[in-house]
């Protein structure tokens, strides 16, 4: 079937979310693959943030002079959000090099390998909200209702990586250096984004929070389970940052998507 210039964009996101077996398959498998042979699996995803929330929390909670049973579930929450933030961004430079066998030989959607990152990703951090769970329960932290507010704001924060995966896995396949930037920029993202220290301890309307969409995009996810609120601030930024860079994203997929194939 040929598809004009015009409609290319719009074909290939429908269609690559129509054919979820496909990219929810390719995820899974993904999952398989890295811990073949392994005892326990993914389990070591478990634990490997349970000790880091343990070794950082007791740390910085001394440092900063937090108690613990306030801290702990702090740093729970916002490693599990920010490892999946994080590693869909890193992992979306290579996206479309990954799926270079199957763009080769068949015709699939693109987004079908930023999808495939999502889900992935999706499968390790649901692999990583016991430890979670058990900082909150070991140090009696309320929850209340307020923490439902939580799944809409997960919805558009994944709807927010969806482009910017898009976005970066073009970028990078036509330039490859630029791969290396996002690596060390996540890295200072990591210093100067609240995840290890908290929001409170810097002034209010601060650039390192008002203009910090990965602030945003975590506290959607944070601020109605931790802080029992509804962070309006952040939903209207990453609202803004869904359109704006939606719409950008989508007219630089539509001009260059025919050119993908040959970066590979």
């Amino acid at each position: 079937m040929d598809i004009s210039e015009k409609h290319i964009a719009a074909w290939d996101f429908t269609t690559g979310i129509l054919r979820w077996r496909l990219w929810a398959y390719l995820g899974v498998q993904d999952i398989r693959q890295r811990y073949r042979r392994s005892s326990l699996g993914p389990l070591w995803l478990t634990l490997g943030l349970g000790v880091t929330i343990l070794g950082i929390g007791l740390l910085y909670s001394q440092i900063l002079k937090t108690p613990p049973g306030t801290f702990i579930p702090f740093i729970a929450i916002s490693l599990l959000a920010w490892n999946f933030l994080s590693t869909v961004v890193t992992e979306s430079t290579t996206a479309f090099q990954a799926g270079a066998g199957l763009i080769s030989s068949v015709r699939v959607p693109y987004t079908t390998f930023v999808l495939r990152c999502l889900v992935r990703n999706l499968i390790v951090a649901a692999h990583c909200i016991l430890p979670v769970v058990i900082a909150f329960v070991y140090y009696k932290y309320p929850v209340d209702v307020v923490a439902l507010a939580a799944l809409p704001g997960l919805v558009l924060m994944l709807l927010n990586m969806y482009w910017l995966a898009l976005c970066l896995a073009m970028v990078c396949l036509r330039y490859r250096d630029v791969a290396q930037i996002v690596i060390y920029a996540m890295q200072l993202a990591l210093f100067v984004t609240p995840i290890i220290w908290q929001p409170t301890q810097l002034r209010a309307g601060t650039p390192f929070l008002a203009f910090n969409p990965i602030y945003h995009l975590i506290e959607l996810i944070r601020a109605p389970i931790f802080e029992h609120r509804v962070p309006l601030a952040s939903y209207q930024f990453s609202a803004i940052m869904l359109v704006v860079g939606g719409a950008i994203t989508a007219l630089v997929f539509n001009r260059f998507r025919r050119d993908l194939a040959y970066w590979i």
